[in-house]
């Protein structure tokens, strides 16, 4: 009779430890590929489009459980922002959320005299 309760319970319980795992690698992946972005577009003289470009090379190379991604690069003046949004690999689509979106923020680098 035991048995009967515990296991099922036990079987949800890895199966939530393993969406949690996918979603929390994913989660890094995006957020990795928003600091490289930032990176990239806040050196001296580069465009947002070269942080947009580093940012999607990443996700190409080393994120292959982000799918539908588009990231977002804001460059003003002064600081730059990057917005990374993906979608993960879900088991339930309907059960679970599997869309990410991770941001990064850095000051532009400036020449100053």
């Amino acid at each position: 009779m035991e048995l009967a309760i515990i296991f099922p319970l036990f079987g949800l319980m890895i199966f939530a430890i393993i969406i949690g795992g996918i979603y929390y690698d994913a989660g890094n992946a995006a957020q990795a590929a928003a600091n490289i972005a930032v990176n990239e577009a806040r050196v001296y003289g580069a465009t947002a489009e070269q942080g947009e470009q580093a940012a999607e090379d990443f996700i190409a190379s080393n994120a292959k459980n982000l799918h539908d991604t588009t990231v977002a690069v804001d460059r003003s003046a002064t600081e730059v922002t990057v917005t990374v949004t993906a979608r993960t690999n879900s088991i339930f689509e309907s059960l679970f959320n599997s869309v990410i979106t991770r941001t990064a923020v850095a000051p532009v680098e400036r020449w100053v005299n």
